[in-house]
């Protein structure tokens, strides 16, 4: 379980859930939202590449 979903949690939760790991991300007001609507979205801009997973998104333990 990733406890925050700000860019370091995000990302970490990215990586960790195309490795194949069960991931959970607990989140709370827009950002939960934004994940549950949107998934994680990572841009990197120097390579013009957008990554994008799904991830289970909780509000509370």
């Amino acid at each position: 379980m990733i406890y925050g979903a700000g860019v370091i949690g995000s990302i970490f939760a990215y990586k960790l859930k195309n490795g194949n790991n069960d991931v959970s991300i607990l989140a709370r007001g827009e950002c939960l939202e934004n994940l549950k609507n949107l998934g994680i979205i990572i841009r990197y801009g120097i390579f013009h590449k957008t990554y994008k997973t799904d991830n289970n998104v909780i509000s509370e333990v």
